[in-house]
């Protein structure tokens, strides 16, 4: 009984700790006095700090989301839970857990899509079997817009390998190729692979300016050969 009073006179002088500390003082009074006189004053106390505790994880929640540092929001949640596990926002918290799990794992799927770069395929099968796994996720959304962002990249990039395929290939009519090019361009006129569509269809006119030059030269010296021919009967 002694030691009892003894060990709650000195939960008095944690008033001035952090709440995490204050809360793991109490908790420690009720681990060591399982049936100590003092018990319900003590779980009284430690009642008090979920609003306390639950407005530090809100403060908390948006540097997680900014920093993407999801780890220490989600043991937030998990002491939250640890520390009062009857609370009427258990339900909350453990739904904000969950989507700061989400959150970190999609965070680490997009940095492996990254390292992918324009390998659209392979990040679309690393995203795919991702939902497969996890059709439940609180960021199932935001993976599927990353799916079909991949499905037009992956329709841009095979519309351009056939445009460059047809326009580079010399058996094709170089007006032909000129056309395909420039319609290619003109249906789209803000795609991924404009810049390189134009050099192409510069390089095709010059080749085309040069070829007419060349039969426009070729007829000039066929004309004054057949006049020098006149001169000379």
């Amino acid at each position: 009984t002694l030691i009892d009073n003894v060990d709650y006179a000195r939960l008095k002088d944690v008033a001035r700790l952090d709440s995490k500390n204050r809360i793991e003082a109490y908790l420690g009074y009720l681990l060591k006095h399982p049936n100590g006189r003092h018990r319900t004053q003590v779980e009284a106390l430690v009642a008090d700090m979920s609003e306390e505790y639950y407005g530090h994880l809100m403060k908390t929640m948006p540097q997680c989301d900014q920093t993407g540092k999801w780890d220490k929001c989600i043991l937030l949640c998990d002491n939250f839970l640890n520390y009062f596990p009857k609370n009427y926002r258990t339900t909350e918290i453990d739904n904000l857990k969950a989507v700061m799990e989400d959150k970190r794992d999609v965070a680490e799927l997009m940095e492996t899509v990254q390292r992918l770069g324009d390998k659209f395929e392979s990040a679309k099968n690393v995203l795919t079997a991702y939902l497969d796994g996890n059709p439940n996720s609180t960021q199932a959304a935001r993976i599927r817009d990353n799916i079909a962002r991949l499905d037009r990249n992956l329709r841009e990039s095979r519309e351009w390998q056939t445009a460059a395929a047809y326009s580079q290939n010399s058996q094709n009519s170089l007006p032909a190729r000129i056309n395909y090019i420039g319609q290619y361009i003109r249906l789209n006129p803000s795609g991924r692979f404009d810049k390189s569509a134009r050099r192409l269809l510069t390089q095709l006119q010059n080749e085309n300016r040069t070829l007419y030059q060349n039969r426009i030269e070729e007829q000039r010296k066929r004309q004054q050969a057949e006049m020098s021919q006149e001169r000379n009967r």
